[in-house]
């Protein structure tokens, strides 16, 4: 089945059927404000960035964390990704915390 990635502000990230329109998964984690994310081709994995400073890599199989980095200024704003590594890109603020980064999920 296809399926979908969703995430939101009331800290929830979802799976949804997309020929049926139906979620069929739900997970919750504190303080996880979904700002971005993006696939990984021919995985079964989603990256996902928070206002919480924190990345996390999701198994679309359990949807559970398969992963979480830390280590951000300013939560991303975007991202891209491939097998291994996950670009993301922030704003900042105020001169602080604009900035690109690739992370190695290795």
């Amino acid at each position: 089945a296809n399926t979908l990635f969703s995430g939101s502000r009331d800290s929830t990230v979802r799976l949804w059927d997309v020929s049926t329109g139906r979620c069929v998964s739900q997970r919750a984690v504190s303080r996880n404000v979904v700002t971005c994310a993006a696939t990984v081709p021919h995985e079964s994995l989603v990256w996902q960035g928070s206002e919480d400073l924190r990345l996390r890599l999701w198994d679309t199989r359990t949807l559970q964390p398969a992963a979480t980095l830390q280590g951000y200024v300013y939560f991303p704003l975007s991202m891209a990704a491939d097998g291994n590594f996950c670009l993301t890109g922030s704003n900042g603020f105020d001169s602080s915390g604009c900035e690109l980064r690739i992370w190695d999920r290795r």
